[in-house]
């Protein structure tokens, strides 16, 4: 086995399939770690009233529209690149059109940005816990503050 942090191990590097194994479903847990708790840290703002920027609203009106049979571009238009628009037209036509439906989309945004964050960090540091306090680190500076009104 390479002492290099840097080395990417295959199997063939492991004394047995055992501890192949082991070391792969270490770093599986890691990746649920952070798939979970950023998950349960969004968890208060799925019912949350808050101002969450004006392209929310600008997205679900315009996703809404979609399913209705309207054109975006044609029939209405906005700002936006029509990515966001598709998306949340395609998980409203899933899930449905509800509140609790385009926060849980919006959760699970994060959430994959969280893990994507995490394995970007593993490859280039070759550390999970200090790719998953950075990844994670991320998600709180990322939580709204209220505001006193």
């Amino acid at each position: 086995m390479s002492s290099d942090p840097g080395v990417q191990l295959t199997g063939a590097d492991y004394a047995d399939e055992r501890q192949y194994a082991r070391v792969l479903s270490r770093r599986h847990l890691w990746l649920l770690f952070v798939a979970v708790v950023t998950a349960v840290l969004c968890a208060p703002f799925l019912h949350a009233l808050f101002g969450a920027g004006g392209d929310e609203g600008v997205l679900l009106n315009g996703a809404e529209r979609m399913l209705k049979g309207e054109r975006l571009y044609v029939d209405f238009f906005e700002f936006l690149p029509p990515g966001g628009f598709i998306l949340t037209e395609a998980w409203f036509s899933i899930v449905g059109i509800s509140f609790v439906s385009a926060r849980s989309l919006a959760i699970l945004t994060i959430v994959g940005i969280a893990c994507f964050t995490y394995l970007t960090c593993r490859q280039a540091s070759n550390s999970a816990p200090l790719s998953a306090a950075l990844a994670l680190g991320w998600r709180f500076l990322g939580l709204p503050c209220r505001r006193r009104v």
